[in-house]
């Protein structure tokens, strides 16, 4: 059976990392068996972040041993981790933008002084699709020529985990891989775990989907607050129980995601009127104070272009933004800002100013009030972004550099930026992405009471279940256009719309005077 092995490949005994007197991670006992899957999980900031780093070399520990395959080893650098064959893909891909595809894949091997020498283009090309071949992934990705900067993310995601694969690793971390996948990109991924697996290769997964990621694995184990609180088979953790045990509280999937409001609804803030651009296509809907529109759809369907559009990133072909009942066409986000209009980036990774602090990053959209004679009034910023650390429940203070932060209390931030200008339309786009079940209930109560105030929302989300218990109203996003619109509809029927598939019936028509 898949995970029962007498030595593990991987050991860590008393492992704990230190800052000063904050102690990210505690006297972990953890083994990591070869031909088995084990579900790392813990809520953003419980150290599965800092257990990666520690034992694929990125960090060194203050305590405790790592042994690998049953000799210790010393692992002060990443490549000392990835000449053993321990590789990690990250939530956020690091990938080399200006490389193609089969660069990327083939990098660590034809690689030499920072650059590929002797390697034939057409060589590698076919090379790299054999791989991708060979994985199940070559039609789930665009010619292996294509510069990964022109990738979505979870085709980055997709070209990490062949890069991975091509180093030949043997214990292989994948951080949050599914939460940018489709459904069949998701079922293709735990068929390439449980391949994997078969082959001997031990892999460790931190998701935060739990029903799926309890499909295939064989083992879990559970961190908070630093410290290890539990380890066994999914019959021994059941999910209830996990989410039990990473918040240390009694908490549920299902009240993550459902926030029921009562308010009614006010008057029309937003509406598109037949909006074309490049990847949109004859877009109309309404957006009224009060309410949460959900777009549901596959990634690439047009959802984040939708708000992209709106914001003025990419410009309108055709078709009308309307504000509060007037016409507005904004030439870039800086004037949808100055008009109430503020959206959030899926990409956490590229919109935060990784060098600067908290404070910084909650008050850079309004660095204007900020300024007293053209300098920026650190007292004041600090001031109101204390208030929102303070509102959103953010771990840390104002002066924490922001990529100490976990990938949560990031997105707090980036909340914090949007809702710090006061806005009238504010677009969430992906806002739990990778985070945990309490963060996930958080940002939900927080959206509900933005609704209440009378902000008119959109939000984005790859998870239907999410949409479902969050918005008032669903749109279904499919190649750029609106495939249907509903309220209170079932998971199942929203799904097959996303997909293009039958519409099981039932579903419920829209409400009268909402935009086709």
């Amino acid at each position: 059976m898949p995970g029962q092995h007498r030595m593990p490949l991987l050991h860590a005994a008393g492992l704990g990392k230190s800052y000063g007197s904050v102690h990210a991670l505690r006297d972990v006992d953890l083994a990591i068996y070869p031909g088995s899957v084990l579900a790392l999980l813990g809520e953003n900031g419980a150290g599965k972040s800092t257990f990666i780093s520690l034992v694929s070399g990125a960090t060194v520990p203050t305590t405790g041993s790592i042994e690998f395959n049953g000799a210790e080893v010393e692992l002060s650098h990443p490549l000392d981790a990835a000449r053993l064959g321990i590789q990690v893909v990250h939530q956020e891909p690091k990938l080399t933008n200006e490389a193609s595809i089969a660069e990327n894949i083939f990098l660590a091997r034809y690689a030499g002084g920072g650059a590929l020498r002797g390697v034939r283009p057409r060589a590698m090309a076919r090379d790299a699709k054999e791989h991708l071949e060979r994985l199940g992934l070559v039609d789930e990705l665009p010619a292996v020529t294509t510069q990964a900067g022109r990738l979505s993310s979870a085709q980055r995601q997709l070209v990490a985990i062949a890069k991975a694969m091509a180093s030949n690793a043997r214990l292989l971390f994948l951080d949050e891989p599914n939460s940018s996948l489709t459904p069949r990109e998701t079922t293709q991924l735990w068929q390439l775990v449980r391949t994997l697996r078969d082959d001997g290769v031990a892999v460790v997964v931190v998701s935060h989907r739990l029903k799926e990621l309890y499909e295939v694995i064989d083992r879990v184990a559970i961190l908070r607050d630093g410290r290890l609180v539990s380890e066994g088979t999914p019959e021994d953790i059941p999910i209830r129980a996990a989410v039990q045990l990473m918040a240390g509280r009694d908490a549920t999937l299902a009240e993550a995601a459902r926030v029921r409001r009562t308010h009614d609804l006010g008057v029309e803030v937003l509406r598109l009127d037949g909006i074309t651009t490049r990847d949109v296509h004859d877009v109309s809907l309404i957006v009224r104070a009060g309410e949460v529109l959900g777009l549901a759809g596959l990634v690439g369907s047009g959802r984040t272009e939708i708000g992209r559009a709106i914001c003025g990133v990419d410009p309108l072909l055709s078709g009308t933004v309307m504000i509060d009942g007037k016409p507005v066409r904004f030439g870039s986000p800086r004037e949808a800002l100055a008009a109430g209009v503020v959206m959030t980036s899926e990409e956490r990774r590229r919109a935060v100013f990784s060098s600067h602090d908290v404070a910084f990053n909650i008050v850079a959209s309004d660095l204007v009030s900020m300024s007293r004679f053209g300098m920026v009034t650190r007292e004041l910023e600090r001031s109101i972004a204390q208030r929102w650390v303070a509102k959103l429940s953010l771990r840390g203070t104002t002066s924490t550099p922001i990529t100490s932060l976990s990938g949560g209390n990031q997105q707090k931030a980036l909340i914090a930026r949007a809702l710090a200008v006061n806005p009238r339309v504010v677009i969430l786009d992906e806002p739990t992405h990778g985070i945990d079940v309490a963060t996930k209930a958080e940002i939900a109560q927080l959206v509900a009471e933005l609704a209440e105030s009378g902000v008119a929302i959109i939000f984005i989300s790859s998870e239907v279940e999410e949409l479902i218990g969050i918005a008032d109203r669903i749109a279904v996003i499919r190649h750029g256009a609106v495939a249907q619109e509903a309220t209170g509809a079932d998971g199942i029927a929203l799904v097959a719309a996303a997909l293009g598939e039958s519409i099981p019936s039932g579903l419920p028509e829209p409400r009268s005077g909402d935009a086709q």
